[in-house]
């Protein structure tokens, strides 16, 4: 049987490609900055995400329906929201436009 790599030790073998990563790495370090690029899309920034667990018929209803008014379930999520929000009597802030 062969002895398995240990994989803490790979992050110490790992060679920048070029000069020009070499030093943004580098330059990361100094400022402090992390070297990882965040993974949230620019339309993303600023919104949290707001869900719960439904059946699987919920699903597929809210898909039709969204197909068949030619809308993005983004956008009849953000209806039905702005509709019980009325009805609470608060502000209709949810955003239900393609974006």
């Amino acid at each position: 049987m062969t002895k398995r790599t240990n994989l803490a030790n790979l992050s110490a073998l790992k060679q920048p490609a070029t000069a020009t990563e070499s030093a943004q790495e580098s330059q990361a370090a100094e400022s402090g900055a992390s070297a990882v690029k965040s993974s949230k899309a620019p339309a993303r920034v600023g919104k949290a995400h707001v869900g719960g667990y439904f059946s699987s018929e919920v699903r597929s209803q809210l898909k039709v329906l969204a197909a068949e008014q030619d809308k993005t379930v983004q956008q009849l999520l953000g209806e039905g929201l702005n509709l019980m929000f009325s009805s609470y009597g608060k502000a209709e802030i949810a955003e239900t436009v393609r974006g």
